[in-house]
């Protein structure tokens, strides 16, 4: 019978991830081609590049991308492992990802009034959304279970409480009719003869005067 981890251990290697520097040279293949470090192992806490993947087949990995010069993973691969509802989404390849750390910033900047901001860092986000990053929703909370979940605590509906200001409602604009088109009326009769418009007179064609 295995251990249960406990959730401090959970946030040993959450720790560990957002401390981590991805997309760098593998001292260890620097000498091979595709020696990025683009993957990170759960179970090892440890960055790995392609080279180093083999001795990690059978362990929980993670695949570091790229979005605007910041690190992201997928949703679909970090909820098995974390809650990643309320945490503002981007899209990558057709797919969904969350960023690790906060968003780099030149200069520090002043939100607009009423824009939505992560509750951590403040910087501004879209609604529903109360977090920018992982980092920024897990901060302070490590010991919370309500931010480090297992895959067999996490129920269905939480896997898809992660994005709902995606989906939008297209069918409600187009099921109403617009004021003034056909159907609005009342009494509109589909056999009655359409209204003339009324057309204006084309104005004739100046002549000139003749010349004396």
């Amino acid at each position: 019978m295995t251990k249960k981890k406990t959730t401090s251990e959970r946030a040993a290697w959450l720790s560990q991830l957002l401390g981590s520097e991805f997309f760098g040279a593998c001292e260890e293949h620097k000498e091979m081609r595709k020696c990025e470090i683009n993957t990170y192992c759960v179970d090892c806490q440890g960055c790995l590049c392609p080279h180093c993947l083999a001795p990690h087949r059978a362990h929980r990995l993670l695949q570091i991308r790229r979005y605007v010069y910041q690190d992201v993973v997928r949703i679909l691969d970090m909820q098995r492992l974390l809650d990643c509802s309320k945490v503002q989404p981007y899209t990558v390849n057709s797919a969904k990802v969350v960023l690790l750390n906060p968003r780099k910033q030149s200069k520090p900047s002043k939100p607009n009034l009423g824009v939505p901001v992560c509750e951590v860092c403040r910087r501004s986000i879209a609604d529903p959304n109360r977090y920018c990053s992982i980092a920024c929703k897990t901060s302070g909370s490590w010991q919370s279970e309500d931010a480090l979940v297992a895959v067999a605590d996490a129920e269905s509906s939480e896997s898809e409480s992660f994005l709902p200001h995606l989906t939008s409602d297209v069918g409600s604009s187009s099921s109403s009719s617009p004021p003034g088109s056909l159907g609005a009326g009342k009494d509109w009769n589909p056999d009655s003869p359409p209204r003339s418009r009324r057309t204006r007179s084309r104005k004739g064609i100046p002549r000139r005067a003749p010349l004396f």
